[in-house]
């Protein structure tokens, strides 16, 4: 044991195997991560064989080179390259000094070292991963600097999570996803024929609804399916129908509430699973025998794997975190967002027009149902010209019209006038679901059966 000053003056023990704790200050000043060799390795290698910036293309770019010089370089080297320009030596020189370049790298010198440096071009693509794996530790330095600064600065903390999930996952979008030849994604097509053919049904996730499902096809992952609707007309209960029925079917759910509690939305669920009246269990009519219904659907419920995450307010950096956390932990295959007007935008993005903020969002949820290879369940608002119309169109989508360009596939929940001789607590109402867009499959209108004391939806021949 050895003994420690504490603030105050006076000494206290420490274990001798403790690691003593470095100062923040020593931290910040160390270098950041490079390999200035592995960076020679890469440029000596494309000016010994300039076709290998066809391979490197894919894995580095001139800013993950941390070397001013050779930064320049790779981006000359690059140019000449996209402009289908022959590379040697004396062409190169004459184009770094038509950019301005040439001194700045060090000149001729410069360049013979840089070639003389590299005794095998084969070894490009070892140096470039080299390069790449530095380059992304310096940018997650930054990231947490970054957010380091903004808590001594006392913002909230949701923003600074915000922001270095956001600055974490721009390079985490670069990981290249493996290119195949036609004939190896024929075997992995194969592949997925021959489970569907062993279980006797089609390879993806169910609705719920058959006919809908019949009619519009299975989900499937790093699909985007948007479900349109105005407020009050089903979205929440469509999605959360959506999610515990996959969880029946085994395929574990995360539903990212940002518009009801999950207490709410476990209320809808007894309800439906109980048989009981929403607006009498809501108001405490609910006498010994319904309680024990209620008591038998939060059994049945118990083991239905759908987790819920009802933040006041999230951007998709913390959805994303949150998603990739619950697939690792959990095994999560299918995640509902209630609903798209309500994710926050980046802090960075605050300030620019509304539908960009949408239309950013919307790509990045795509990106992220490719990422993370599950169907993602998007709800979303339309705007009030469809209460005239007879029937919701794609024009209606609210805020930005990339959302039917990102989206797979888009629902619109339609209800039908009811007739004056039906009371308005009917047990159920006939509704629509309008498939406006199906990437690959057909469109069309679908049959539905609205029960709004049980907030679900069925299919008519269930009823």
């Amino acid at each position: 044991m050895t003994a420690v000053k504490t603030q105050n003056g006076k000494s206290k023990p420490r274990r001798n195997d403790a690691p003593a704790r470095r100062p923040l200050t020593e931290l910040m000043d160390r270098q950041p991560p490079f390999d200035l060799q592995a960076e020679i390795g890469v440029l000596g290698s494309i000016i010994l064989l300039p076709t290998l910036l066809d391979d490197v293309a894919t894995i580095i770019r001139a800013d993950d080179f941390y070397d001013d010089a050779n930064r320049k370089l790779f981006k000359n080297l690059a140019a000449m390259h996209a402009a289908d320009k022959r590379i040697d030596d004396t062409l190169l020189v004459n184009h770094l000094k038509a950019a301005g370049d040439f001194e700045a790298i060090g000149g001729s010198a410069y360049i013979a070292k840089v070639t003389n440096a590299v005794p095998n071009a084969a070894h490009v693509v070892y140096y470039a991963e080299i390069v790449r794996e530095k380059s992304e530790l310096r940018q997650a330095i930054l990231a947490y600097t970054i957010g380091l600064q903004q808590a001594y600065d006392g913002l909230p903390v949701q923003d600074i999570s915000a922001t270095v999930e956001g600055k974490l996952a721009v390079f985490g979008h670069r990981s290249g996803s493996p290119i195949f030849t036609i004939g190896e994604a024929a075997e992995a097509a194969l592949a997925e024929i021959d489970t569907a053919m062993e279980s006797s049904r089609a390879t993806g996730m169910g609705t719920g609804l058959p006919n809908l499902d019949e009619a519009a096809g299975l989900m499937r992952p790093g699909q985007v399916i948007v479900v349109g609707a105005r407020p009050g007309k089903g979205k929440t209960a469509f999605g959360m129908n959506i999610a515990c029925h996959a969880a029946s079917q085994g395929h574990p759910s995360l539903v990212v509430s940002l518009e009801m509690l999950c207490t709410e939305l476990a209320v809808r669920k007894l309800c439906e699973f109980s048989g009981l009246d929403s607006r009498d269990v809501l108001a405490g009519r609910v006498g010994s025998e319904n309680r024990r219904k209620l008591l038998d659907a939060s059994h049945a419920l118990t083991d239905l794997p759908v987790r819920i995450w009802s933040p006041s307010s999230a951007t998709l950096s913390d959805i994303r975190a949150v998603a990739r956390l619950n697939k690792a932990r959990h095994g999560v295959e299918l995640l509902v967002i209630d609903y798209l007007s309500l994710v926050e935008p980046h802090p960075d993005d605050r300030r620019i027009d509304r539908r960009l903020q949408v239309a950013r969002i919307s790509r990045d949820i795509k990106r992220l149902a490719k990422e993370l290879m599950m169907p993602i369940v998007l709800l979303h608002q339309v705007n009030r010209q469809a209460d005239t119309a007879e029937q919701p169109h794609l024009s209606h989508l609210a805020e930005s019209s990339a959302v039917e360009a990102d989206a797979d596939r888009v629902y619109f929940l339609h209800h039908q006038p009811m007739p004056p001789n039906v009371p308005d607590d009917a047990a159920a109402r006939l509704a629509h679901l309008v498939i406006a867009k199906n990437r690959g499959g057909q469109t069309g209108k679908v049959n539905l059966l609205w029960h709004p004391r049980e907030t679900r939806f069925s299919c008519p021949s269930d009823f």
